[in-house]
């Protein structure tokens, strides 16, 4: 995805994030990806399929 941005979520009990600035009646395309660190090392999951998100 061109000129992506990432934003991450702490904590496993997350399931939502709010994200501002956004244009009004535009879509947007989201991905979503988990993350652990063992060791010092991060072990990131596949990323998710793209959903489209239509802002109001």
């Amino acid at each position: 995805m061109s000129k992506a941005k990432t934003i991450t979520v702490k904590g496993y009990k997350s399931t939502s994030r709010k994200i501002s600035n956004l244009a009004r009646n535009r879509n947007y395309y989201v991905q979503v990806r988990t993350y652990k660190v063992v060791n010092g090392r991060t072990f990131y999951s596949p990323w998710s399929a793209k959903k489209r998100v239509r802002t109001r």
